[in-house]
Parts: C-alpha cells; sequence; structure tokens
C-alpha cells in the first residue's frame, strides 16, 4: 500500500513539475525500466490531460460569453448614440465581424495554451525515450583523429562525458569540437594536399553534430534537437537517415 502511495507521489510530482533536476532524471530513468510504473505513469497523465482539457474547455466557454457580453453592451451604446440611421448601420456592420474575429482570437488562443504544451511534454519524453535507446545501446562510435592533438582529446574527453551521463557539458564540448574542426578546415582550403586531412575533419564533425541532437533530445530541448536533426538530414551527413527516421517517428 505504502509502495503504491509512493508511486502515485513520484507520478504527481513529475507531472506537476515539482521534482528536482536530480529527482527528475531518477524517474525518467526508472519509467524506461519499469513498465509497471510506466504504465501507471501513462493512465495517471491521460486522467490529468483530460482534467486540464476539460477546465480549459470550460474556461473558453465562459471567455466567449464574455466577449459576447462585452460586444452586445458595445451594440446596445452605438444603439444610443446614433444619430442616423446610415452611419448606425455601419457601425452595426463593423460590429458583427469584429465580434467574429474576436471569438476566434479567443478561441485560438485557449486552444494553443492547452495542446502546445501538451505536445510539446509528449514530444519531449518520447524524444528523452529514443535518446536513451540509442546511448544504452552501446553504439556511440565516434570517429577520431589519428595520434594525439587538441581535436582528438577534445573528442576522447566529450565521449567520456557521454558515459558518465554528464550531458550538458558534453554538449559544451562537442560544439567546442565542432568550432574548433571549422577553423582547422578553413586554414586547409587552400592547401591541396590536405584533402584527406579535410575529409577526417568532416566526418568527425558529422558525429559531432549528431551525438549533439541525440544529447538535446534527451535533455527534452525539442526545439534545438528538431532544428539539428533537420539540418543533418538534409546533409550529407553518415547519419542523415537515422536523423530523418527520428523526425518521422518521433517529432
Amino acid at each position: 500500500m505504502e509502495e503504491n502511495i509512493e508511486r502515485f507521489e513520484r507520478i504527481r510530482s513529475y507531472i506537476k513539475g515539482e521534482m528536482s533536476i536530480e529527482d527528475r532524471i531518477s524517474f525518467e530513468r526508472d519509467l524506461l525500466n519499469d513498465n509497471e510504473l510506466a504504465k501507471e505513469f501513462q493512465e495517471i497523465e491521460g486522467v490529468s490531460k483530460a482534467t486540464v482539457m476539460a477546465y480549459k474547455e470550460k474556461q473558453l466557454q465562459e471567455d466567449l460569453e464574455m466577449v459576447e457580453r462585452e460586444m452586445a453592451g458595445a451594440d446596445k451604446l452605438a444603439k444610443s448614440l446614433h444619430t442616423s440611421e446610415p452611419i448606425f448601420q455601419r457601425v452595426k456592420q463593423w460590429l458583427t465581424p469584429a465580434k467574429t474575429v474576436i471569438s476566434f482570437a479567443v478561441a485560438a488562443a485557449l486552444a494553443l495554451g492547452v495542446f502546445l504544451p501538451i505536445n510539446n511534454h509528449n514530444l519531449a519524453v518520447s524524444g528523452y525515450e529514443e535518446a536513451g535507446k540509442i546511448l544504452a545501446s552501446g553504439s556511440i562510435q565516434m570517429n577520431t583523429l589519428r595520434g594525439d592533438d587538441e581535436i582528438s582529446d577534445k573528442l576522447k574527453s566529450s565521449y567520456s562525458m557521454i558515459q558518465d551521463g554528464k550531458c550538458q557539458e558534453a554538449l559544451a564540448s562537442l560544439k567546442e569540437v565542432e568550432e574548433a574542426i571549422d577553423q582547422q578546415i578553413s586554414a586547409l582550403s587552400n592547401d591541396d594536399s590536405a584533402i584527406m586531412r579535410i575529409s577526417e575533419l568532416n566526418k568527425i564533425k558529422q558525429d559531432a553534430e549528431w551525438y549533439r541532437a541525440i544529447l538535446l533530445m534527451h535533455e527534452k530541448e525539442v526545439g534545438k534537437a528538431k532544428k539539428h536533426l533537420k539540418q543533418i538530414a538534409s546533409s550529407e551527413s553518415t547519419h542523415s537517415e537515422e536523423a530523418l527516421r527520428i523526425l518521422k517517428e518521433v517529432y
């Protein structure tokens, strides 16, 4: 009984955003490994969404009724102020479409307020789960430069951070890798004998971009993750097909 209560409280705290970062990460890890917890979470989340929708629908109806009352008041005021029938008719003609536009605007704003947060939450969770599968599969096989140089060392450091679950640090490190590669390619661009080196650098950059996109998914940064995945999918990256798959199936 106490275990069930504790599970419910964890789920409730997660949905309401009351967890600390550490507790949220722990809970999300449990979601991936505990099928019973995941099922209970989906059920409670579904009830929560239904409750929010019902409340928003009621709020929308009340707001629309308020707009109608205000527009009716404006209509009545126009009638009391008109000095001639043509002027009044012009005011009345303006009021009718105005009511429609305002009502639609209110409805659209409230609808977006309901659906966008829910949709973003679902995308964030889906992206997190997909990223978790990729990171847990052990399929991270980054290209590395031959020899010991700054880029190679930085890349190895980024790889270690990913393995240790230090996602934010790895994101920053991978970005530095990409910037360092761009600088080297720019410096070598006029050297015909450096074609192989430039090709090697480009492969490493493709890996860095790919794993930065995966880490953004893991950190539930939906907008940034989608942007990076679209760039990869439309490029000649070795990861373009996988990026396209994720965009179709997850986002």
